[in-house]
């Protein structure tokens, strides 16, 4: 019987709180929409932003970006490098994986399709040094009042200095030979 009553109880305190928290978020909508737009103002973003697709590449250069808003620019400057950091790496992660996705096709489920290959590429590619010398970078800031800066941040680095840190990286030379192929 106590199991039952406490049981109860917890279902009914749950069910409150989740009630509560419904009622106070519709409470919010009841704000002013002018301060909703300002914080969701998509036309202050650079044209080469895309919070979609913040992994390019071309066939020049990989691209990675990112957004990021707080009340410290600083604070959101380096957040915003951070992510565009991520997506580079990310994008050249995802060349990698096609290159190895086209051998293992080849292959015949060999070498390309082996665990252990996958694994070691992974790390090879996540284990790649880029500084930021090596780097294009581009900010935009914009302040909404006093109290959000939010900063966009797109970082380029060259497809040819990304094969080669690649090559540099990988041990197995059929693959290396492959990262020059007309893949993308």
């Amino acid at each position: 019987m106590i199991k039952s009553l406490t049981a109860f109880l917890l279902t009914v305190l749950m069910l409150t709180s989740c009630a509560t928290t419904e009622s106070s978020q519709n409470d919010s909508e009841g704000t002013d929409d002018s301060e909703q737009e300002e914080v969701t103002d998509t036309d202050s973003a650079p044209g080469w932003y895309n919070h979609a697709q913040r992994s390019e590449t071309d066939s020049t250069s990989f691209y990675g970006s990112g957004m990021a808003a707080s009340p410290d620019s600083s604070s959101a400057a380096e957040k915003a490098s951070s992510q565009a950091m991520a997506h580079l790496k990310y994008a050249i992660d995802s060349f990698a994986e096609e290159i190895r996705r086209e051998l293992a096709e080849g292959d015949a489920g060999g070498t390309y399709s082996d665990e252990q290959f996958i694994i070691s590429l992974r790390k090879a590619v996540n284990n790649v040094e880029i500084s930021e010398d090596e780097l294009e970078t581009e900010f935009k800031h914009v302040e909404y009042g006093d109290s959000i800066h939010r900063v966009y941040s797109r970082v380029k680095f060259t497809r040819s200095e990304a094969i080669e840190k690649l090559r540099g990286a990988v041990s197995d030379e059929n693959f290396s030979r492959s990262l020059s192929g007309d893949v993308l």
